[in-house]
């Protein structure tokens, strides 16, 4: 398991800051503005933490984005896991895209969990899917 873990590439946004600023996340003044603005980070997992990587000013340019990270980092593995917290139409838009662009990849849609979801709230979106090795 720890040598898969540094293998997966999880990639997700999510509608509000909100709920990040409630479990502890992030500071109220970053939720507050974000929020405020309508910007959207692009959230990674990476090394036990969850950290920003681009800012959008929208939730579907965040999906795009979590795409364009998919089609960079990708590896060859057809396995990938799209997942949502209650906003299965984003979620199947983000699988439609990826479908067009890889056919030989039929993403699975699955829902977050109380315990992930607690910290995202309602409409998130992300992915999970294996590296390219290097």
């Amino acid at each position: 398991l720890d040598d898969t873990v540094p293998k997966i590439g999880v990639y997700f946004v999510m509608q509000s800051l909100k709920y990040a600023k409630k479990g502890g996340r992030i500071g109220a003044i970053k939720a507050l503005t974000a929020d405020a603005l309508g910007v959207k980070p692009l959230l990674v997992f990476r090394d036990g933490t969850v950290s920003d990587i681009s800012l959008n000013r929208s939730f579907q340019a965040g999906i795009q984005a979590i795409f364009k990270n998919y089609c960079s980092h990708a590896g060859d593995d057809p396995e990938v896991f799209i997942f949502h917290a209650r906003n299965p139409e984003d979620a199947c838009r983000l699988r439609d895209l990826i479908r067009e662009r890889f056919p030989q990849v039929q993403p699975r849609i699955e829902t977050v969990g109380p315990v992930v979801g607690i910290y995202t709230g309602v409409g998130c979106v992300g992915i999970a899917f294996r590296k390219k090795e290097g």
